[in-house]
């Protein structure tokens, strides 16, 4: 307990020295982000508050902060090791009020496990997109502690290089991956879907896009 609480004051303390607002070009912000505010991440979706806009400043309060180290494979073929710190996707979710199950679809069966076709979706500014499964972060199956980072080691998001821009005002953390291709950066909008089959097709909550 201890030192959660030292990671979420250290969090704090990394995010709250921003000097400035994080701003992207306006061509940049994708029409995913939906209402786009800087230094804030939407989430929506299959969650009992859909349209939760949440500071960096409440993402560094929330508990479960986790420090933790990974290497991976970034696009270039590059090894990257950094130390990743901010709060569990999972906990992030349950600001929002929780998963929200869905309705099983016409054709789905009826069974007991209606979460399991759940995933959660990153989009970044420039309309980059990341998904993990419900399942792989719900502490009752995978349980896996996949992060929305806000400092990599040791410095906010702000100063945390990617291309041309910097990775604010969090990054999709995925401990697991050999591969970078799902630490989506820049992340302005987080929306929880369902991925079962309809003859309708109709998979999303109304209105999300």
């Amino acid at each position: 307990m201890r030192r959660h609480s030292a990671v979420g004051v250290t969090v704090c303390l990394m995010v709250s020295a921003l000097a400035a607002p994080v701003t992207h070009a306006a061509d940049e912000i994708s029409p995913a982000c939906g209402i786009y505010q800087a230094n804030h991440i939407l989430v929506d979706g299959f969650v009992n508050k859909p349209g939760i806009s949440l500071t960096v400043d409440q993402l560094a309060a929330m508990p479960d902060q986790k420090n933790i180290d990974i290497s991976f494979v970034d696009r270039l073929g590059k090894t990257q090791h950094h130390s990743e710190s901010g709060p569990l996707l999972w906990t992030v979710l349950s600001a929002a009020g929780g998963i929200r199950t869905p309705a099983p679809v016409l054709d789905q069966y009826q069974g007991p496990n209606p979460l399991v076709t759940l995933f959660v979706l990153m989009i970044a500014t420039n309309g980059y997109q990341s998904l993990v499964s419900e399942a792989e972060i719900d502490p009752t199956y995978g349980n896996q502690p996949v992060l929305v980072s806000l400092v990599e080691d040791g410095k906010p998001m702000t100063d945390a290089p990617y291309s041309t821009t910097n990775k604010a005002p969090a990054e999709l953390v995925v401990p697991g991956d050999l591969r970078g291709g799902r630490y989506a950066n820049r992340i302005c909008h987080i929306v929880v879907l369902n991925g079962a089959l309809a003859s309708d097709d109709d998979r999303s909550p109304r209105g999300i896009f």
